[in-house]
């Protein structure tokens, strides 16, 4: 699909909490999920790389939980 290309090429960044971030980071990495952790003091964001999608991102957390 057309939107599933253009999704790809946006990289996508979900904004929580630093505690959050450093226990997911690691989750995300499992599934194959490459991701940046961005930490601040507290809140932190994780950016993830051209390939992964939201859909891709989303079904790890549900699968994880």
């Amino acid at each position: 699909m057309a939107f599933d290309r253009i999704e790809s090429i946006r990289p996508i960044s979900v904004r929580l909490l630093t505690r959050h971030a450093g226990e997911l980071e690691p989750l995300f990495r499992q599934y194959g999920i490459p991701c940046a952790h961005e930490a601040g003091p507290e809140s932190a964001t994780l950016v993830f790389g051209p390939g992964a999608g939201r859909r891709k991102v989303g079904e790890s957390l549900v699968h994880a939980g």
